[in-house]
């Protein structure tokens, strides 16, 4: 297949040419690239070739506090799609009895069904013991390489003990794996959540008291004496915060190896959401934050201080969200990864926040460099994987509920304007979405293996 006539775009520049594709990979790229007999051509006038989107944060079928998230990896991954994303980085629970690899396998039978390209983090939770820290050596064979840790959530059974941190972050430092966080002061949240609790002060509206800005400050704080401590790479997932971000700014700039993420809604959302009918819907953890707090994690994304965008898509439908009496009850975890290119898009270089390359670092470049999949993922390079996305930047449109396909069946986006549609998705060089309709297969992802930190 051929796409002429278009302006391809990727994290180092915007150019006028054309693409082949051929065999699944990115054939050739030029200014002039002549049709060859039986060929499809695809004209791209006035539109972005992209490469595909990489969301680094989902949670598909995630099975926590007795229920599991409504979007499945096939039910997701066909959300996905219709937004650009062609691969996702998911997570796979560590089982205490089983072998470690048994951890990736048994979650990569989960996603037999995805029909996007997928990749784990591994989430160590309290069952881990230190007498399994050299088993962590076995997850390079397995192309994984991250790990997923928790600075809070006891109740659930992801927080670590404190003096386990030292020995995993020495022996992730030792053999390459970086090392994502989860990062709130658990004593700090369970001070205020009894506290509330007490008071009988348990409505939506409580959410950001009971998992105050303040608990994510100093965790992060923490987080870096721990770099400090041991040098191993962090990267802190879906930061909400505005002293977040300067601590990890200022960290960064003494040379430390830290990197972060944030999410649309920490960016687009605000916390007086709480206030209104329907609440229930906006509850993630954390919480939204205020006007203050988006303004500097667009700085952060646009100095370069935060790394990635990503959505922590974790779909549950309204009416269960909805179920819940008061705060302490709603199944936290809202959709998102569908939305995660055109909000971006319009609100990040559409309001001039930053340049399109930079996006295509935040969505798509960045996330592959850092979790080893690049230059398969995120480029434009000829011998890239055919993951492309052609996005016409000039429609202007209200987004609607029905207009996703995700099971949770509301978006928390829902009636914010948007610039620019997907026209397409190829995953492999295959067409899974054109002009609104999935024409693909409906499964056929595959896991992608990553290079280690090392390597």
């Amino acid at each position: 297949m051929l796409f002429k006539r278009g302006k391809l775009a990727d994290g180092k520049d915007v150019r006028e040419g054309d693409l082949r594709v051929s065999e699944g990979k990115i054939l050739e790229t030029g200014s002039d690239l002549s049709p060859r007999a039986g060929e499809r051509v695809y004209d791209l006038e006035g539109c972005y070739l992209l490469p595909g989107i990489i969301d680094s944060h989902t949670h598909f079928s995630l099975e926590a506090r007795g229920a599991v998230s409504d979007d499945d990896p096939r039910a997701g991954g066909m959300s996905a799609l219709f937004g650009g994303v062609t691969t996702v980085i998911d997570y796979a629970d560590f089982l205490p009895d089983r072998p470690l690899p048994e951890s990736i396998a048994a979650r990569q039978k989960v996603f037999s069904t995805c029909p996007v390209d997928y990749h784990f983090h591994l989430v160590l939770n309290n069952n881990f013991q230190r007498d399994r820290l050299a088993e962590l050596e076995q997850l390079a064979a397995l192309g994984i390489t991250s790990l997923k840790l928790f600075t809070t959530y006891p109740e659930v059974g992801y927080m670590l003990a404190e003096d386990l941190w030292p020995d995993i972050l020495n022996t992730c430092k030792e053999i390459g794996l970086l090392v994502t966080v989860h990062a709130e002061d658990n004593a700090l949240v369970e001070e205020r959540t009894e506290n509330y609790r007490k008071a009988g002060l348990l409505g939506f509206d409580y959410h950001p008291r009971h998992r105050p800005a303040a608990s994510e400050v100093e965790a992060v704080k923490w987080l870096v004496g721990m770099v400090e401590e041991t040098g191993c790479p962090l990267y802190i997932v879906h930061m909400s915060t505005a002293g977040a971000a300067e601590v990890l700014a200022r960290a960064r700039a003494r040379g430390l190896p830290l990197l972060g993420e944030t999410a649309p809604h920490y960016l687009l959302l605000e916390e007086k959401l709480f206030e209104h009918p329907g609440a229930a819907r906006y509850i993630m953890t954390p919480p939204l934050r205020r006007g203050s707090d988006q303004e500097r994690l667009w700085q952060g994304l646009a100095r370069g201080e935060i790394d990635v965008v990503a959505t922590d898509h974790c779909a549950f439908t309204a009416e269960r969200k909805m179920e819940a009496e008061n705060v302490l009850e709603v199944l936290p975890g809202i959709p998102g990864v569908e939305t995660l290119l055109p909000l971006i898009y319009t609100y990040g270089v559409g309001r001039k926040r930053f340049s399109l390359p930079r996006l295509i670092q935040v969505l798509s470049e960045n996330p592959a460099r850092i979790f080893g999949l690049y230059p398969r993922k995120g480029s434009l390079e000829e011998g890239s994987d055919a993951d492309l996305v052609v996005y016409d930047p000039g429609p202007r449109w209200y987004l609607q509920d029905e207009d996703l396909h995700s099971r949770a069946g509301y978006s928390p986006f829902s009636g914010l304007e948007l610039k620019g549609r997907v026209r397409l998705t190829m995953l492999r060089g295959e067409i899974k979405v054109e002009e609104g309709e999935f024409v693909g297969r409906d499964s056929g992802g595959r896991l992608i293996t990553g290079r280690r930190i090392q390597d």
